[in-house]
């Protein structure tokens, strides 16, 4: 089984408008693959897609069943809709998709967030919640400690953004050392550091060997192909090495469909020779398998 755990659906609405233009600023150096004009740029497939396109590139790219995370972007931006809207218009998106694993999303700092909490979680029991802690808040922060308290007691697996940020987000705020005491005071709780850790890949590795309760996602590494080819392998081969049992496929599913789309991404992890096949096999799905219980 191919299991995808990083991709996002979105509607237009959902996203911060401010978010938008941010991530857009990486991707308008490939001027000759970008279009032109502000109507275009809706059109962009991170800002608007769907679980029927999902599926589509599913079906292309071999891929099984996809984890789909939504970001709550609500406290560093103007969106068009509410977060309760956007995990009913996702979740209920599912129930007919069942190929497709939704997350819920939550900015820690909202008001009523506690509250925002239990409801999602009472109306849609999700498996996990998907973090990112450049929109302003440190993992390590004391006044966010309920977060895992409950996620832990909920039994809840915790997905969240390392790495980049652009625009008004907080890159410091992404480094992975901030889990450190999350997943000391929390050893059962399964936390999952995307990007591997994407440009503090090298810190990374500290948390992650401190902890067994700590996983990655290989998502983004697409972004480096085919120019940075060896840079990709090595940095596969290592997880392949080290944490075998705590590395996850990831594609940030629509994030790169404009420059390396994944189905060219899956057959290049397919013919490149970066793991034996047991431990291929396990973080291509394996390893997500056994922590979603599937």
């Amino acid at each position: 089984m191919i299991i995808d755990f990083h991709v996002h659906i979105i509607r237009r609405e959902f996203h911060a408008d401010e978010i938008l233009e941010a991530y857009l600023e990486p991707l308008k150096e490939l001027e000759a693959l970008l279009p032109r004009n502000d109507d275009e740029l809706a059109l962009w497939s991170n800002s608007e897609n769907d679980h029927e396109r999902l599926l589509e590139s599913m079906d292309a790219s071999g891929i099984d069943v996809s984890v789909a995370l939504p970001i709550d972007w609500g406290m560093i931006g103007t969106t068009h809709a509410t977060l309760e809207h956007y995990m009913d218009w996702l979740f209920e998106g599912c129930q007919s998709h069942d190929r497709i694993i939704p997350f819920m999303g939550l900015d820690p700092r909202r008001p009523d967030a506690r509250e925002l909490l239990d409801r999602i979680c009472r109306r849609w029991e999700p498996k996990g919640m998907k973090v990112y802690p450049p929109t302003g808040f440190r993992p390590d922060d004391p006044d966010i400690r309920w977060l895992w308290d409950e996620l832990d007691d909920r039994s809840m697996i915790v997905v969240s953004h390392t790495g980049a940020a652009w625009g008004p987000l907080y890159k410091d705020l992404a480094h992975p050392k901030y889990f450190d005491p999350v997943a000391e005071a929390h050893p059962d709780l399964v936390i999952v550091l995307a990007h591997l850790g994407g440009e503090y890949h090298d810190e990374m590795w500290d948390v992650v060997e401190r902890h067994d309760n700590i996983y990655t996602d290989i998502s983004a590494l697409q972004g480096w192909l085919p120019r940075r080819r060896d840079m990709v392998l090595q940095r596969l081969r290592s997880v392949a090495e080290r944490i075998p049992e705590r590395a996850l496929l990831g594609t940030d599913w629509a994030l790169f469909e404009l420059n390396y789309p994944n189905q060219l991404f899956m057959n290049w992890l397919r013919d490149e020779d970066w793991a034996s096949p047991s431990v291929s096999n396990a973080i291509l799905g394996g390893n997500a398998q056994r922590i979603l219980g599937l």
